[in-house]
This record gives C-alpha cells, structure tokens and sequence, in this order.
C-alpha cells in the first residue's frame, strides 16, 4: 500500500553510501540548500540516530517525526513502530519527507510514492549506512545534473 503523500530524500554515493560516523558522506551547499528549501514547512520523518546528529539548533521551520521505542521529545511526535507512524501519515494530506537513516529508508520504502535522490558520482569507502536496493517499478520521472567543487552529481526524482 503506497501512500501518496510520502517522500524518500537522500543524497547517495555511487555505492548507495550514506553517512558515516552519524554524519553526512558528503556536504554539498546547493543539495543542502535544496533540501531546505523541499522540507520548508513540512514533516521530516527520521530514526533516532539521525535525529540526534541534527545541528545543535535542529532545522527551523519543520515538523520533526521521530520513529524510536523509547525516545521522548519536546520540539515533535514520536512514533513507537511502523503501524503508528502509518496511521499518521494516512491521516493527513500534508507531505512527509523521509529523511533518514538507512534503517528508515529502508522500513519505509514500501510506502512511499515517490524518491528524490541526489545521485553522487563519487565512493566514500569509510561509509558505514547504506540506502537500501530499490526495484525496476522505480521510474524516473526528472533528472537534472550538478557540478559542484568538482563534484558531480544528478537529482533524480522516480516515482512509482
């Protein structure tokens, strides 16, 4: 079951590299701007490691949604397990950006409608999360390249 309203957004390495350290594998200005300005106002769905290596100050202007057992929170909504986030996000018309880490991306993959992928033409061989395999059903309805300190990099938006 897709829920229309639920979006995957993640920068990958050629590798499906992620993060490393609870940290971003790479800090490009331009994707960081773009996730800004895609998550402005809306949900970010996120696990508890990726929750806490968020800047000191968090991200303004967005609605946290944590996924953890035993987290509590001031700033957002905790969900204990899939099933409640799911009611969640059926209950609303708001879109919910998935944001991370691998764990979620992966639990929550089966739900989303949509993936916005910034696509890293480089390897971080200190990786330790990955993004999870995704299928064919996958199709790419944008792709746009960037050149960014040398770096390449394509933002890629499927569908499914």
């Amino acid at each position: 079951m897709r829920i229309e309203n639920l979006t995957i957004l993640a920068a990958i390495g050629r590798n499906r590299e992620l993060g490393k350290a609870n940290d971003l594998c790479w800090r490009i200005r331009e994707d960081l701007i773009n996730f800004k300005n895609l998550t402005m106002g809306h949900y970010i769905l996120m696990g508890e490691n990726t929750y806490f290596s968020l800047p000191p100050k968090g991200l303004p202007g967005r609605k946290y949604l944590v996924m953890s057992p035993t987290l509590e929170l001031d700033n957002g909504e905790v969900f204990r397990n899939l099933e409640e986030f799911l009611e969640f996000a059926k209950s609303t018309d708001e879109e919910i950006f998935v944001c991370g880490g691998g764990q979620i991306y992966k639990l929550l993959m089966p739900y989303c409608s949509k993936m916005i992928l910034t696509e890293i033409d480089d390897i971080d061989s200190e990786a330790t999360v990955f993004f999870p395999e995704w299928g064919s059903e996958w199709i790419v309805s944008e792709s746009k390249d960037f050149v960014d300190n040398g770096l390449t990099y394509s933002r890629v938006v499927y569908i499914i």
